[in-house]
């Protein structure tokens, strides 16, 4: 009986260590940073402790943003404090890089109210201070200004790699942003107010795809946005694609290309709608766009879905099947053989 434990403990782990074979995890992959940044927060300062700029700011006043600035390393840094303003990535997530994506609906934004970018040079283990100064409109400004003071490193560190006898020169840049929420009035609540701008197919050279192009015209942030696209025909109404995406976030005055796929149905050529059905807490939108679908756009389409249905592993599931019920009737010969021993 012992042995006959034995036995299934042994085909047990077999199984498992079968079984998981199908299933491997990714790498991570670790950064390293050559500079620090720490925002030193004025008195006005709404979150204190806080790793950015949340202020109430005064109209007509100046706004000093100090940033400290630290060389941790033994080479010479030559960094760049650049004002940016907090635009949309189309990722949905609002992003504090340099952009010219700022919406028209922009009262103002972070950098015409900010002194131009700064350089600094910094020794080996030397810390410094940069104070960019912003003005606030006489007459204040509604909602919030979003921006941030983006810090990127001018000395691009060089590394080699050589295969087959090809010498590659990598360089990287290093960077880090402080975002800044500048604010006149705390108490003020503004309703969202999103438009849909307008639905394009993209021009792929393989899958064409829908793009939304969703503009926030409100001076305020908002996230936890989610969208439900339905991909409709024109003539009968039939739901021929759909597709969810949540947590997603806007920056003030702000807009984004949402990307829409065509679904997994074959198309014909025609005139289509695309239905988006929004919702951020108890707010909600819905917008509907018409668009046409050409020939050869739908021809790259319904070429796609037949290269993209991948071959079933039959095999390697029968194989895995088939050695299974061996051992496990070998394991059940071996424990009746035992018992009558």
């Amino acid at each position: 009986m012992i042995r006959h434990q034995y036995y299934c403990r042994y085909l047990l782990t077999l199984v498992l260590c079968l079984v998981g074979l199908n299933f491997w995890g990714l790498p991570s992959q670790a950064t390293s940073k050559n500079f620090s940044t720490q925002p030193q927060l004025p008195k006005n300062q709404l979150i204190p402790g806080a790793s950015y700029y949340n202020l109430k700011v005064i109209p007509g006043s100046e706004q000093s943003l100090t940033l400290s600035i630290t060389n941790p390393s033994d080479q010479t840094k030559t960094v760049k404090v650049t004002p940016v303003n907090a635009t949309t990535a189309d990722s949905g997530t609002i992003a504090y890089v340099p952009s010219n994506r700022q919406d028209e609906s922009a009262e103002t934004t972070f950098t015409k109210m900010t002194s131009v970018a700064v350089t600094v040079q910094l020794a080996p283990r030397q810390q410094k201070t940069v104070t960019l100064k912003t003005k606030i409109p006489a007459n204040g400004f509604q909602g919030e200004i979003r921006g941030g003071l983006f810090v990127a490193d001018l000395t691009p560190s060089q590394s080699n790699q050589q295969s087959n006898s090809t010498q590659f020169h990598l360089n990287n840049r290093f960077a880090e942003v402080t975002p800044v929420i500048l604010r006149c009035n705390i108490d003020q609540k503004l309703r969202t107010n999103l438009k849909l701008a307008q639905v394009t197919v993209n021009p792929q050279p393989t899958v064409p795809t829908l793009t939304a192009k969703l503009r926030n015209l409100t001076p305020a942030a908002f996230g936890q946005l989610k969208i439900q696209a339905k991909v409709a025909e024109k003539a009968t109404g039939k739901i021929v694609a759909t597709q969810t995406t949540d947590q997603l976030a806007m920056a003030p005055n702000s807009w984004f290309n949402h990307p829409i796929t065509l679904g997994k149905q074959t198309l014909a050529a025609g005139h289509y709608i695309l239905k988006l059905d929004l919702t951020s807490g108890k707010r909600d939108w819905h917008f509907e766009a018409p668009f046409q679908l050409s020939k050869q756009q739908v021809k790259q389409h319904n070429i796609s879905l037949k290269k993209a249905t991948p071959a079933r592993p039959w095999g390697r599931w029968l194989l895995i099947s088939g050695t299974t019920v061996s051992l496990l009737i070998g394991a059940y010969w071996l424990g009746r053989r035992q018992a009558h021993s």
